[in-house]
This record gives structure tokens, sequence and C-alpha cells, in this order.
């Protein structure tokens, strides 16, 4: 399946800053991915 829709993009965008977020060396860094997850799931709440 070539399409994916808008959900699964922010799906997948989560679960790559997740990922990241467990390799972030400090905490400043560690605390910008959780505002990328936090923009992320808000983004996702709005979408039909």
């Amino acid at each position: 399946m070539l399409f994916k829709d808008k959900k699964d993009v922010i799906l997948s965008e989560i679960r790559a800053c997740e990922i990241l977020k467990k390799y972030a060396r400090d905490e400043p860094d560690a605390r910008t991915i959780e505002m990328e997850i936090t923009d992320l799931h808000m983004i996702l709440d709005l979408l039909p």
C-alpha cells in the first residue's frame, strides 16, 4: 500500500519520536521531543 492517510503518518511520527526519545542524551532534547509528541497527539485529536 503506497498511500497512507494523515492519521497513519502522524501515528508513525509519534512512534518515531518515542523511539528517538529513548536515545536523547540530555534533558532539553528529551523535553523537546516530548513537546513534539504532545503536539502530534493534539493534531491527531483534531483530525476527523
